[in-house]
């Protein structure tokens, strides 16, 4: 089900990593996020958008590892 905004929890289980993972991108700036709530209440939410982007990020990377290969099969028939 789509959502518009996603916890931190949820985001992490979409992609398959930790929720740790999730928080080191934030903070290293990879995955936009809205704080929500100050000090110890503090928690992120995140757009559904950023899942798309983290998917089209990593199907453009490999992209050049895709055409590499297809290109040493063809030169190997």
């Amino acid at each position: 089900m789509k959502k518009d905004y996603y916890s931190v929890k949820e985001f992490a289980d979409l992609l398959g990593v930790s929720k740790l993972t999730i928080r080191r991108a934030i903070n290293a700036g990879r995955i936009c996020a809205l704080k929500v709530g100050m000090g110890h209440n503090s928690h992120f939410r995140i757009r559904h958008e950023e899942l798309i982007k983290l998917q089209m990020t990593s199907f453009e990377e490999q992209v050049p590892h895709i055409k590499a290969a297809l290109e040493e099969y063809t030169t190997n028939e």
